[in-house]
């Protein structure tokens, strides 16, 4: 063979050589491609696993922070009723208190009564919130006729009465001689009285009195 013919043989295998060479590249870089191709959704589905899973746990903690955030204003709802039906509760005893009637002995006894003279029964008002009513039976039980001149009055002007002078400090209520009477007598204000059962008139008979007294208190209607 001549040289020109080997020449062309070489050129011809080394045609084929790198033939095969880029068919044998690219076969490999499609498998590759391929192979890329097969794994890139694997990743995407891990990556789409862990979002999701991070979304959940999330939410999770969002709900339980809501199921928390109700049952802190239920608790605030419970007391926040809890103390105005305790403030309703105390109006209502105070107004039933207020409502109720307040009554306070004063006396329940028998007074010996000399001629000439008294006996002065202190009486007080210190509720200043509701009318306060003095209510008193006398009965004269022993003495002569029994009689008694029943009388009330403020502090400050029992303190300036005289029985024997014929001016002198007016009662806040008097009542004729009796033998048996019964009052009740609204109290004007707070502060103290006097009831006073006089035998001044008198001057030879002692007399026996039964005084029942107390002072009763109630709500005002107006």
């Amino acid at each position: 063979m001549s040289r020109a013919g080997q020449n062309s043989g070489r050129r011809k295998w080394l045609w084929s050589a790198a033939g095969l060479v880029i068919v044998a590249t690219t076969v490999s870089a499609i498998g590759v491609h391929q192979s890329q191709a097969k794994a890139a959704p694997v990743q995407f589905s891990r990556d789409s696993a862990e979002r999701v899973a991070t979304q959940r746990a999330a939410d999770s903690t969002r709900r339980a922070d809501s199921v928390r955030a109700a049952a802190r204003t239920a608790d605030s709802i419970r007391a926040d009723v809890a103390r105005q039906q305790e403030a309703e509760a105390e109006t209502e005893q105070s107004i039933r208190e207020l409502m109720a009637p307040q009554i306070t002995r004063v006396t329940d006894s028998l007074y010996t009564i000399r001629a000439g003279t008294f006996a002065a029964i202190p009486v007080a008002r210190t509720d200043g919130r509701r009318t306060c009513t003095l209510d008193a039976r006398l009965r004269g039980v022993a003495g002569g006729k029994r009689d008694f001149e029943p009388m009330l009055f403020e502090e400050a002007a029992f303190a300036n009465w005289n029985p024997r002078a014929s001016r002198t400090a007016a009662p806040l209520w008097k009542h004729p001689r009796t033998a048996d009477d019964s009052m009740s007598i609204v109290l004007p204000h707070v502060g103290n009285y006097e009831l006073v059962v006089s035998n001044a008139f008198g001057f030879i008979s002692e007399k026996a009195v039964a005084v029942n007294a107390s002072v009763r208190c109630v709500a005002s209607t107006h």
